[in-house]
């Protein structure tokens, strides 16, 4: 199974055309890897899809790299995480 982080980097890959050795977890996706705002917007799009996790309005604009992209990831990713705990939690509780 490919990490989160290699998930982020092969689908900047796949989408820029830029090889995965060539990009920088602190790569600014238009300054440094000349990459348009859909093809970034098509990279957080997929990554979303894939983790089942919906980045908020606010922070897009803020997304231009690999590394914040993952921080966001994993951040969204740990609040679906304690969602579904307190879900279990309140489910068996009620059916005790």
């Amino acid at each position: 199974m490919t990490s989160l982080y290699s998930f982020i980097i092969q689908s900047v890959s796949k989408i820029s055309g830029i090889p995965t050795e060539d990009i920088a977890g602190d790569d600014h996706f238009q300054e440094k890897l000349e990459m348009d705002s859909l093809e970034a917007v098509e990279v957080l799009h997929v990554i979303e899809v894939k983790y089942r996790i919906k980045f908020q309005d606010i922070e897009l604009e803020g997304l231009q790299t690999v590394n914040k992209i993952y921080a966001a990831a994993v951040k969204r990713i740990d609040e679906k995480k304690i969602h579904y705990a307190g879900v279990l939690s309140d489910f068996k509780k009620k059916n005790k």
